[in-house]
């Protein structure tokens, strides 16, 4: 199978951000101005989009296991994917409401780049799953994997740097 040394690496990048914000979330101590809500909502956004992508890099692996011809697999894949996506998205959205964002203006930034990613694999692999790509499909299903995995690497800098907030008024503990 075609990209199989790719899908391994971006599997490990995955799996590196899962540890390390898993940990983080583990061993740290965040402000208590930071709502509750948010916290724990980066913490599971994070560990939620580099689980799914760890999950998507062995999707291919299964269909091509059963014979299905190549073309098939990364459309399948992308299928699956893009519904993946969806719920992630879903998940996003349902914190964003939780949270008082206009409060906390990182978290605004935050979700806008969230939502511009999703969208665009999302569109990007509901492209290929429909066959609209046609060569460019197993291109199509690696783009949307990165943008998912660059989507963890971008929540796992917020959960990282949610140490390093400081108290307002610019003292920190």
């Amino acid at each position: 199978m075609q990209n199989a040394d790719l899908l391994q690496t971006i599997a490990e990048v995955a799996v590196a951000f899962v540890g390390f914000a898993s940990l983080a979330g583990i061993v740290g101590i965040r402000p208590i101005e930071e709502p509750s809500e948010l916290q724990s909502g980066r913490l599971r956004g994070m560990v939620q989009a580099g689980l799914m992508v760890i999950a998507f890099c062995f999707v291919p692996f299964v269909f091509d296991r059963f014979g299905v011809p190549e073309s098939w697999v990364w459309r399948f894949s992308s299928t699956g994917l893009a519904v993946a996506g969806i719920g992630l998205a879903r998940f996003g959205l349902k914190l964003s409401r939780l949270v008082p964002a206009a409060e906390i203006e990182t978290v605004r930034h935050r979700s806008r780049a969230v939502a511009i990613t999703t969208v665009a694999a999302v569109v990007l692999l509901s492209a290929a799953a429909a066959g609209l790509l046609h060569e460019r499909v197993a291109a199509a299903y690696l783009a949307g994997l990165l943008a998912f995995l660059f989507l963890a690497g971008f929540l796992f800098a917020g959960v990282v740097s949610s140490y390093f907030v400081t108290k307002r008024g610019g003292q920190g503990e």
